[in-house]
């Protein structure tokens, strides 16, 4: 099971940079100018669709033996998007060429790709994923064909084992040729017989002992020859693969299908793992980590009030729930304001700029057009390289995270994290089952998220009876003052009542 999990991992290794590899030249093709030869474009589409079909059938591969829960997530992402963008270059080349079927012969000669490496299986997932369905509507099924009074076992279909069928064809084809055989000698035979009626005083001349010791070896040795011609070519037959070996032995084939067969019962027990380890994890998240979160937030919250009371005079206006709340004084560069004054991102804002640049008018010429999962694509590839192919996915947080400048140091990072995924010790983890630490990565995240927004209700109430406290010694304050005033004018009076 261990040197399969390396397998695959490797497997999923080189398909991730199969993919990385496409989408380069998709950007390329997109950031370049237009084809104007229909043959080329076309040309340079197949080549994309081509890759991405051999793309598909490695991460199907993957996905329906990995057993390590959290990789085949991001696997069944990555093999949605790459089935979905296999469609969208099918409708390119069609509107290309303008038929359903794309003749691709010269294509695969160039990439050196044999027919039956492009072929489109149906994904295994299709119904293994969804196999309690399945079973649900086939028992449907039969209840309602039972109430219909529908009969029973005969129309069922006895399903017959290959080796079965094979020994079947045999005997059969084994009768065919001995009744073609049986055939031929009797015709030997009746030539036989006519020829000793037309001459019937012919007699056999006997042979000496060395005339019919030369005879024998001479039909021994034409018989010998012919099973060796027989035997070669049967050889080169098989060598070519278009015939199978005599002595074809399914054991090692069974022991395969039992491993997938075994290696898909653990993906079930560690998926059930790895749901149970999402609620316990969070859980235990909450309890242990959840009152020191919430005081340091609200610590830091205060904080903020009592500075902006210092520098604005009076306490400000805690931020709504569509601004970011919290999130907003902690983090005050991740959330920004467009010009409708709607709450984006900081990455949207370049997307939007680029856009209005990109809007002026494009050659004519052939283009590959927008596309739905690519980006799809393009998130799924940063995830496992940040995730599994860096220092964080191996979890060394010890280890300083280099910083990205320019794109000669993403490449060569790129080449790196690669290196250090094919050295990648996984001893903590030799099963490939749940991996805890990283699950509690994800459900800290949620869990801060949830603490924030009760700390956020909490702040609002907090901040609305401090600025009522401030109203209220605002108020206390004037009518200390009026008093005051008051009475130094009653003092007034009376001193100018005595003076008189």
């Amino acid at each position: 099971i261990t040197m399969s999990n390396r397998t695959y991992n490797k497997l999923w290794v080189d398909t991730q940079s199969s993919i990385k590899d496409v989408i380069n030249i998709e950007d390329q093709q997109q950031q370049g100018r237009p084809e104007k030869d229909r043959v080329a474009a076309f040309k340079n589409i197949a080549k994309i669709y081509i890759r991405y079909i051999v793309i598909y059938q490695n991460l199907d591969f993957c996905y329906d033996q990995m057993v390590h829960p959290q990789k085949r997530l991001l696997l069944k992402t990555l093999l949605d998007s790459t089935i979905g963008r296999i469609i969208e270059l099918k409708h390119e080349l069609v509107n290309l060429d303008f038929i359903e079927f794309s003749f691709v012969d010269d294509v695969l000669a160039e990439m050196k790709i044999t027919p039956d490496k492009i072929d489109i299986p149906i994904p295994a997932y299709f119904k293994r994923d969804r196999a309690e369905e399945i079973a649900y509507w086939d028992n449907l099924l039969k209840e309602t064909l039972a109430k219909m009074g529908a009969k029973k076992g005969s129309d069922e279909i006895k399903v017959m084992d290959k080796d079965e069928a094979i020994k079947l064809l045999q005997v059969h084809e084994r009768a065919r040729q001995g009744r073609l055989r049986a055939k031929l000698m009797m015709d030997i035979r009746k030539t036989e017989k006519v020829e000793k009626v037309k001459d019937p005083t012919e007699e056999v001349l006997s042979l000496d002992q060395y005339a019919a010791a030369v005879r024998i070896q001479k039909l021994w040795r034409g018989h010998m020859t012919r099973k060796f011609v027989q035997r070669k070519r049967e050889e080169e037959l098989i060598f070519i693969g278009m015939m199978p070996p005599p002595e074809y032995s399914t054991v090692f084939q069974q022991k395969l299908d039992e491993i997938s067969a075994f290696r898909r019962e653990l993906q079930v027990e560690y998926q059930g793992e790895y749901e149970r380890a999402l609620v316990e994890v969070k859980d235990e998240l909450r309890e242990t980590e959840g009152p020191d979160l919430t005081e340091g937030m609200k610590d830091q919250i205060r904080n903020w009030f009592n500075k902006e009371k210092e520098d604005q005079g009076k306490f400000p206006d805690y931020p709504s729930d569509e601004e970011g709340g919290s999130a907003l004084i902690f983090n005050p560069d991740l959330v920004i304001h467009d010009s409708d004054g709607e709450v984006i991102k900081t990455g949207d804002k370049g997307k939007k700029e680029e856009k209005r640049e990109g809007e002026e008018e494009e050659e004519k010429g052939f283009r590959l057009g927008p596309s739905d999962f690519l980006n799809s694509l393009k998130d799924g590839d940063k995830t496992f390289s940040d995730v599994w192919l860096t220092e964080k996915g191996i979890h060394k947080e010890d280890q300083p995270v280099p910083q990205k400048e320019t794109l000669e140091q993403l490449q060569l990072e790129c080449f790196a994290t690669f290196a250090t995924w094919s050295n990648r010790d996984e001893s903590h983890n030799p099963r490939q089952s749940v991996d805890e630490l990283m699950i509690r990565d994800e459900k800290k995240t949620e869990v801060e998220e949830e603490i924030r927004r009760q700390v956020d209700n909490l702040m609002r109430e907090e901040l609305d009876l401090l600025k009522a406290a401030v109203e209220r010694d605002k108020g206390k304050k004037g009518k200390i003052s009026k008093k005051r005033k008051k009475g130094k004018k009653g003092s007034k009076k009376g001193k100018k009542k005595k003076d008189k």
